[in-house]
């Protein structure tokens, strides 16, 4: 079997319900192989930050994003978290910020 190298995204690490799954997935991928972790610094250029990143790893085959943002441009496979769409079905949760969020930002991400 050929091994992939995974890149995982930790900047969601110590940040509430997705920083639990963060810090536990990450916890476990590097308890069974030798997972390159990184953190990026959160910023209104994250996204572009991430993407030049996620460019100069010539050897990552995979990124893994616990969190439900996509990469603004991304030149490997990704995998993203979707963690709730309660808000999609439940009007007292939604809003046309949310719907227009998932239906043109996440749903590029679901591919």
């Amino acid at each position: 079997m050929n091994n992939k190298k995974v890149l995982m995204d930790i900047s969601w690490s110590n940040k509430g319900g997705i920083g639990r799954f963060t810090d536990e997935i990450s916890k476990l991928l590097c308890d069974i192989s030798k997972e390159e972790l990184y953190r990026k610094c959160a910023s209104p250029l994250a996204p572009l930050g991430l993407a030049v990143n996620i460019f100069l790893r010539k050897k990552t085959d995979v990124v893994f994003l616990p969190g439900y943002i996509p990469p603004l441009f991304c030149s490997k496979k990704f995998i993203i978290t979707i963690h709730d769409l309660n808000h999609l079905d439940l009007n007292d949760n939604s809003s046309l910020f949310k719907r227009l969020f998932y239906n043109f930002i996440i749903k590029r991400g679901c591919r």
